[in-house]
């Protein structure tokens, strides 16, 4: 299953929801440029529009580990539920 357009929050910035909170938290807590939320949020981002992509440049297997690491780390932060 593509990242529909849907799960992409706009086209032309190539962010993703799940990206946007993780950036957005991070800001409000005011975490360093180079803290790992948001090195997660954007390496989450850059796979998905690599997954939805044609020519594909990511595959599942590569998609679904970046947003588990990026879940993971969102759910551990926050206290919120991993599903």
């Amino acid at each position: 299953m593509k990242a529909s357009k849907a799960d992409i929050a706009d086209d032309e910035s190539k962010t993703t929801q799940l990206g946007d909170q993780m950036r957005a938290r991070a800001d409000l807590d005011g975490l360093p440029s180079n803290h790992e939320m948001r090195h997660l949020a954007d390496a989450f981002d850059k796979a998905s529009y690599g997954y939805a992509e044609e020519p594909q440049t990511v595959n599942v297997r590569q998609f679904m580990g970046h947003w588990a690491k990026a879940k993971r780390f969102w759910s551990n932060y926050t206290g919120e539920p991993l599903i």
